[in-house]
Protein backbone atom coordinates (compact mmCIF):
# COMPACT_ATOMS: atom_id res chain seq x y z
CA UNK A 1 0.00 0.00 0.00
CA UNK A 2 2.79 2.46 0.91
CA UNK A 3 4.61 1.77 -2.37
CA UNK A 4 1.41 2.34 -4.38
CA UNK A 5 0.72 5.58 -2.54
CA UNK A 6 4.27 6.78 -3.27
CA UNK A 7 3.73 6.19 -6.98
CA UNK A 8 0.51 8.17 -6.96
CA UNK A 9 2.15 11.13 -5.27
CA UNK A 10 5.08 11.13 -7.73
CA UNK A 11 2.97 11.17 -10.89
CA UNK A 12 4.31 13.88 -13.18
CA UNK A 13 1.11 14.18 -15.21
CA UNK A 14 -0.73 15.79 -12.31
CA UNK A 15 0.12 19.42 -11.69
CA UNK A 16 -1.57 21.96 -9.52
CA UNK A 17 -1.54 25.63 -10.36
CA UNK A 18 -2.94 27.76 -7.62
CA UNK A 19 -2.68 31.45 -7.20
CA UNK A 20 -4.43 33.29 -4.44
CA UNK A 21 -4.54 37.02 -4.46
CA UNK A 22 -5.19 39.10 -1.41
CA UNK A 23 -5.32 42.81 -2.01
CA UNK A 24 -5.08 45.24 0.85
CA UNK A 25 -5.51 48.97 0.73
CA UNK A 26 -3.31 49.69 3.72
CA UNK A 27 -5.03 51.63 6.49
CA UNK A 28 -8.80 51.22 6.40
CA UNK A 29 -11.06 53.78 8.01
CA UNK A 30 -13.41 52.46 10.66
CA UNK A 31 -16.98 53.06 9.49
CA UNK A 32 -19.98 53.58 11.72
CA UNK A 33 -22.48 50.72 11.81
CA UNK A 34 -25.63 51.46 9.78
CA UNK A 35 -27.61 48.69 11.49
CA UNK A 36 -29.00 47.54 8.16
CA UNK A 37 -29.82 43.85 8.08
CA UNK A 38 -30.83 43.66 4.42
CA UNK A 39 -28.94 44.71 1.29
CA UNK A 40 -30.12 47.79 -0.60
CA UNK A 41 -29.01 46.24 -3.92
CA UNK A 42 -29.17 42.45 -3.84
CA UNK A 43 -26.81 40.11 -5.67
CA UNK A 44 -28.38 39.12 -9.03
CA UNK A 45 -27.20 35.58 -9.97
CA UNK A 46 -28.66 35.51 -13.50
CA UNK A 47 -26.72 38.66 -14.46
CA UNK A 48 -23.47 37.13 -13.19
CA UNK A 49 -24.29 33.77 -14.80
CA UNK A 50 -24.65 35.35 -18.25
CA UNK A 51 -21.26 37.10 -17.98
CA UNK A 52 -19.70 33.96 -16.49
CA UNK A 53 -20.79 31.83 -19.44
CA UNK A 54 -19.28 34.39 -21.80
CA UNK A 55 -15.98 34.36 -19.89
CA UNK A 56 -15.86 30.56 -19.61
CA UNK A 57 -16.13 30.49 -23.41
CA UNK A 58 -12.56 31.88 -23.41
CA UNK A 59 -11.34 28.28 -23.34
CA UNK A 60 -12.69 27.84 -26.87
CA UNK A 61 -11.34 24.63 -28.42
CA UNK A 62 -8.19 24.76 -26.28
CA UNK A 63 -6.42 21.47 -25.62
CA UNK A 64 -5.54 20.66 -22.02
CA UNK A 65 -2.12 21.95 -21.04
CA UNK A 66 -1.85 22.50 -17.26
CA UNK A 67 0.10 25.77 -17.35
CA UNK A 68 -1.89 27.39 -20.17
CA UNK A 69 -5.26 26.29 -18.81
CA UNK A 70 -4.28 27.45 -15.33
CA UNK A 71 -3.41 30.90 -16.62
CA UNK A 72 -6.72 31.13 -18.51
CA UNK A 73 -8.58 30.02 -15.37
CA UNK A 74 -6.87 32.74 -13.31
CA UNK A 75 -7.68 35.35 -15.97
CA UNK A 76 -11.34 34.27 -16.01
CA UNK A 77 -11.56 34.42 -12.21
CA UNK A 78 -9.96 37.88 -12.16
CA UNK A 79 -12.34 39.18 -14.83
CA UNK A 80 -15.33 37.71 -12.98
CA UNK A 81 -14.28 39.45 -9.76
CA UNK A 82 -13.85 42.75 -11.64
CA UNK A 83 -17.28 42.37 -13.27
CA UNK A 84 -18.96 41.59 -9.95
CA UNK A 85 -17.27 44.59 -8.28
CA UNK A 86 -18.45 46.85 -11.12
CA UNK A 87 -22.07 45.84 -10.40
CA UNK A 88 -21.79 47.47 -6.94
CA UNK A 89 -23.89 44.91 -5.10
CA UNK A 90 -24.48 46.33 -1.64
CA UNK A 91 -22.20 44.81 1.03
CA UNK A 92 -21.50 41.55 -0.80
CA UNK A 93 -18.16 39.80 -0.79
CA UNK A 94 -17.59 37.28 -3.55
CA UNK A 95 -15.33 34.27 -3.92
CA UNK A 96 -14.69 33.04 -7.47
CA UNK A 97 -13.08 29.67 -8.15
CA UNK A 98 -12.34 28.24 -11.60
CA UNK A 99 -11.18 24.62 -11.89
CA UNK A 100 -9.94 23.07 -15.15
CA UNK A 101 -9.38 19.37 -15.75
CA UNK A 102 -8.41 17.21 -18.68
CA UNK A 103 -11.12 14.96 -20.10
CA UNK A 104 -9.96 11.36 -20.12
CA UNK A 105 -13.25 9.58 -19.58
CA UNK A 106 -13.04 9.91 -15.81
CA UNK A 107 -15.88 10.71 -13.46
CA UNK A 108 -15.73 13.97 -11.55
CA UNK A 109 -17.64 14.87 -8.42
CA UNK A 110 -17.40 18.27 -6.80
CA UNK A 111 -18.99 19.46 -3.59
CA UNK A 112 -18.86 22.50 -1.35
CA UNK A 113 -20.35 23.44 1.97
CA UNK A 114 -20.82 26.73 3.70
CA UNK A 115 -22.46 28.17 6.74
CA UNK A 116 -24.55 31.08 5.54
CA UNK A 117 -27.83 32.94 5.54
CA UNK A 118 -29.98 31.37 2.82
CA UNK A 119 -32.02 34.58 2.45
CA UNK A 120 -29.07 36.81 1.52
CA UNK A 121 -26.13 34.59 0.53
CA UNK A 122 -26.05 32.68 -2.73
CA UNK A 123 -23.86 30.80 -5.17
CA UNK A 124 -23.85 29.88 -8.81
CA UNK A 125 -22.02 27.29 -10.86
CA UNK A 126 -20.76 27.62 -14.43
CA UNK A 127 -19.58 24.81 -16.69
CA UNK A 128 -17.65 24.80 -19.95
CA UNK A 129 -16.75 21.66 -21.83
CA UNK A 130 -15.03 20.83 -25.10
CA UNK A 131 -13.56 17.54 -26.33
CA UNK A 132 -10.28 18.13 -24.45
CA UNK A 133 -11.19 19.72 -21.13
CA UNK A 134 -13.85 20.46 -18.56
CA UNK A 135 -13.93 23.77 -16.68
CA UNK A 136 -16.13 24.51 -13.69
CA UNK A 137 -16.54 27.97 -12.19
CA UNK A 138 -18.18 28.63 -8.83
CA UNK A 139 -19.16 32.04 -7.48
CA UNK A 140 -20.07 32.44 -3.81
CA UNK A 141 -21.75 35.74 -2.84
CA UNK A 142 -21.83 36.45 0.89
CA UNK A 143 -23.68 39.38 2.44
CA UNK A 144 -21.85 41.23 5.20
CA UNK A 145 -24.13 43.04 7.61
Amino acid sequence: HGERQGRILRRKSVRFLSRSRVRTTGHQAKLANTYRLRPVRRFVPHLIHKKGEELMGSFGDMTYKPEACGEVAIEIADRMVAFIKAQAFDRYRCVVEVTVMEKQGQAVKMASRALWDSEKDTSLTLKYENKHLLAVGVVFALYLD
